[in-house]
């Protein structure tokens, strides 16, 4: 996901970012589902204040704790449907290392993302869904075809129902040199590494919407920073450049699409085609917002996918599989925007509540 899009509450999440001012929302969530006074967890349907009575409704686990599935839990716990979500570092994905959203509904646009999925954060643990914090291992058929089983750590959830919100990954460079400098000037995430390149001369790649986001976190680090625009980026993206214009800095410089990574033990330049004229461009970083791969890995053999590796569904988001959905990212033709992932959550949510038969099943513990 990107600007009008990705998250984590606080100071703590996925790649993540330490903003002062804020309580990890890691912590406050395994504060939230610590073990009540007998020495259990916390039961699903518990009725104290902040919890859902959903004792008897349908299971539904979601993979994934970004925009997408947050949206999607909180709107079925709401509903009273029992809910579980997983995710392997902590809530909000991506959206928690933006800059700044626009076109999240009741969000104001220039937003902080990491203030954007705080909100949708804390809404799950109001609404009184269970939150595990794992990798998630296997997604498979259990012993009966009407139900699928999610195994986690040492823990499994069998559910009727699982959404994968699994959202996408930065994809790497696959230019000669890329493979052999990786970490070693080569970057996919600004807001965590655009520090470690202070006072350097870096380069942005850009491709999607949320690359003139990254290119303002970047620039508020290094010394000068030079915008390189492939000629098939998202049309979306030109919405936000007047973001870079009065940057000081920052330069942009459109059809640009690199060639290789130069450099020995590090990375010092670039071999890139400007508008087809081969040049090569000093630098001492490189920050990639070219293209992401769906997480799509764990139900590949059981859905069909995309050319691109996402998972395809028809209108009510269904996959192949009958019981699981797939939304925002994970899905093939989602164009990668928080607001549209929100709105995925919730229409998925509303669809399931209705009563799909797909949807049909009660949650068992392993």
């Amino acid at each position: 996901m990107r600007p009008s899009t990705f998250l984590s509450a606080g100071v703590k999440i996925n790649c993540h970012t330490n903003e002062p001012g804020g309580t990890p929302f890691r912590e406050a969530v395994q504060k939230d589902n610590a073990p009540d006074d007998e020495g259990g967890r916390v039961p699903l349907g518990d009725p104290r204040p902040g919890r859902s009575n959903v004792s008897d409704m349908p299971g539904v686990v979601i993979v994934g704790g970004g925009p997408a599935g947050l949206t999607c839990a909180t709107t079925l716990a709401r509903a009273g449907v029992r809910v579980a979500v997983i995710d392997r570092e902590g809530l909000g994905g991506r959206l928690v290392n933006a800059d700044q959203v626009y076109d999240i509904p009741d969000v104001a646009s220039g937003t902080s993302g990491a203030e954007a999925a705080g909100r949708l954060a804390e809404a799950v643990v109001e609404a009184g869904v269970r939150v595990e914090f794992a990798e998630v291992e296997t997604i498979a058929r259990a012993k009966s075809e009407s139900m699928w089983t999610v195994a986690f750590g040492s823990e499994s959830i069998t559910a009727g129902t699982v959404v994968m919100a699994s959202g996408s990954r930065p994809t790497p460079l696959s230019v000669p040199g890329a493979d052999r400098l990786e970490g070693r000037g080569i970057s996919y995430c600004p807001a965590c590494d655009g520090p470690l390149f202070k006072g350097k001369d870096v380069v942005v790649l850009l491709g999607d919407e949320w690359g003139a986001d990254e290119t303002v976190q970047v620039a508020r680090s290094v010394r000068s920073v030079r915008a390189l625009i492939h000629p098939d980026a998202d049309p979306r993206l030109e919405r936000h450049l007047d973001r870079l214009a009065d940057l000081p800095g920052v330069s942009v410089e459109r059809d640009v699409v690199l060639r290789a990574v130069l450099g020995d033990s590090v990375v010092s330049g670039i071999s890139v085609a400007v508008r087809g004229e081969a040049q090569t461009m000093a630098t001492e970083g490189i920050f990639s917002s070219l293209r992401t791969t769906p997480n799509a890995e764990l139900v590949a053999d059981a859905v069909r996918l995309d050319k691109a590796g996402a998972i395809m569904v028809d209108e009510p988001f269904r996959t192949s599989a009958a019981g699981l959905f797939a939304i925002g990212e994970a899905r093939g033709g989602n164009a990668g925007t928080a607001a549209e992932a929100i709105a995925d959550g919730r229409a998925l949510a509303l669809q399931l509540t209705r009563g799909l038969p797909s949807a049909a099943g009660s949650v068992q513990v392993g």
